[in-house]
């Protein structure tokens, strides 16, 4: 059962306090035939953040973050998600 996978991501910081973080990941499976159709043949994510130091010690966050399933069956499914952060480091 070969499979290949791999992530890229790049930051690029806004002065001293924002950055921006943006990425792809994906797995690749070849499932033996004797599996069933509902096991997992291939998933991909793509990312983007901003991320920006308001105040000492505290951060704000956003993330839209898109991912994509596909099983053995060729049937597939979709997400999109869009989170927000506060970090507080003490």
């Amino acid at each position: 059962m070969p499979s290949y996978g791999g992530l890229i991501a790049w930051r690029h910081a806004f002065g001293e306090t924002a950055r921006f973080s943006g990425g792809y990941s994906g797995l690749f499976i070849d499932n033996p035939d004797y599996l069933a159709d509902t096991v997992t043949s291939s998933v991909q994510s793509v990312f983007g953040a901003i991320l920006w130091d308001v105040a000492p010690n505290v951060t704000l966050g956003t993330e839209l973050m898109h991912g994509l399933r596909e099983v053995e069956s060729g049937a597939d499914g979709s997400i999109t998600r869009f989170t927000f952060s506060t970090k507080y480091a003490f």
